[in-house]
């Protein structure tokens, strides 16, 4: 029991009598990476995101789920409808909605986008 308490005492004395000094950067490291030329990397990257998408949208519209898919949202988006126009919305602030949940996505898709190219 005594020589683990030793051992204990011991180590935490080692540990903290060789803390870790830190360099001084003064802003090399990022001066470095912004002087690195760009990926060449890049354009196969969205290369292969587009063909991905393409055969992700072709494989859609040839099964049965494109179908399926379509009977689902269009079932959905009119009852939305309906129900909008239950609470006697005009088609003037219909449209105003719709246009806005697109900018809201438009917006979205702007803000993500430019995070996931600084991603790859």
């Amino acid at each position: 029991m005594m020589d683990n308490e030793q051992n204990e005492r011991l180590l935490k004395q080692f540990l903290t009598e060789r803390v870790p000094q830190t360099v001084v950067n003064e802003g090399f490291s990022s001066r470095v990476i912004q002087h690195l030329p760009p990926s060449r990397e890049g354009w196969l990257s969205a290369v292969w995101t587009m063909l991905c998408s393409i055969a992700i949208v072709v494989y859609v519209l040839l099964t049965p789920i494109w179908s399926l898919l379509r009977e689902l949202f269009l079932k959905e988006i009119l009852s939305c409808i309906f129900f909008l126009h239950r609470l006697c919305w005009d088609v003037f602030t219909m449209f105003s909605v719709y246009v806005g949940v697109l900018l809201g996505l438009f917006v979205l898709l702007y803000i993500v986008y430019p995070i996931e190219r600084r991603m790859i």
